[in-house]
């Protein structure tokens, strides 16, 4: 995952990881994996974004999906996106509440779309030692690891959302990145990114 960090950073653009659940009964269970991820896995192939389910696997922009062994199409996915502009601005405030819980005030202004909130609480540089399974001894690194997830339709230009901060995580770790996605086809309409450190 190193060398895909860098080629993608250099672009500005964001990577999300979603761990899936349905390799853990392969004699080691990935500690990040949640079945809703590989439920929104599901989704893309049923709403043809992509052609089959399988990992590892890239979804840009809610648009294409490939393997994630593919450096050459990524090369040239993220290079066209550097060229597009994303309509929606999303400004986020947040409040840290003594329950561990976290709220989330965001508003969306440029685009006319019916879209989706999507919000991922994150950590990056996981790294995980495999001590069984297909992966035995090896060391894995994980950029933007997503904890939590949560998503919710757009009223009109703004709202909230509470979302249970992860367990034995500081908030010095943790990042929010929330994005927009057009509910007609999963495009990916903006994006922003905020420390939860202060």
């Amino acid at each position: 995952m190193t060398g895909l960090q860098q080629s993608v950073d250099s672009a500005n653009a964001i990577i999300l990881s979603f761990h899936v659940d349905y390799w853990n009964d392969l004699g080691w269970k990935d500690p990040f994996s949640r079945p809703e991820f590989a439920e929104r896995q599901r989704l893309y192939k049923q709403y043809g974004i992509s052609d089959g389910i399988y990992t590892p696997q890239l979804i840009i922009n809610g648009k294409s999906a490939f393997t994630g062994g593919n450096g050459a199409r990524l090369a040239r996915e993220v290079t066209a996106l550097r060229q597009k502009t994303f309509p929606a601005l999303i400004a986020l405030n947040t409040e840290t509440l003594t329950d561990g819980k976290l709220k989330i005030n965001y508003t969306v202004s440029g685009t006319e779309n019916e879209c989706v909130m999507n919000f991922a609480i994150v950590t990056s540089g996981d790294t995980t030692e495999v001590k069984a399974g297909e992966n035995v001894g090896k060391r894995l690194i994980s950029v933007n690891t997503v904890r939590m997830f949560s998503y919710k339709l757009l009223e009109g230009k703004s709202g909230s959302i509470l979302m249970r901060l992860p367990d034995n995580v500081l908030l010095a770790d943790l990042r929010l990145i929330v994005y927009a996605q057009n509910t007609s086809g999963a495009e990916v309409l903006g994006v922003a990114m905020k420390s939860l450190e202060n």
